[in-house]
């Protein structure tokens, strides 16, 4: 048996757009306080150890280009 067979397939699934409910009209909606603020207190830890490795290897190459 053909899996999208067994499944419905997308024909099988309902559609929703008509449905006006509690709190699906965008209009309807009332904002919960301030919107949530993103820190920017520069690069996360992340970014550091990606350019110290970064850096590890630039040396480390060059090291091998003037040794030869």
């Amino acid at each position: 048996m053909d899996s999208e067979t067994a499944l419905g397939g997308a024909d099988a699934v309902e559609k929703t757009t008509y449905v006006v409910g509690d709190g699906t009209s965008p209009e309807a909606r009332t904002p919960i306080g301030a919107p949530p603020s993103v820190g920017s207190s520069g690069p996360s830890v992340i970014a550091w150890v990606v350019i110290a490795v970064a850096l590890l290897i630039a040396i480390v190459y060059a090291l091998g280009v003037f040794r030869s």
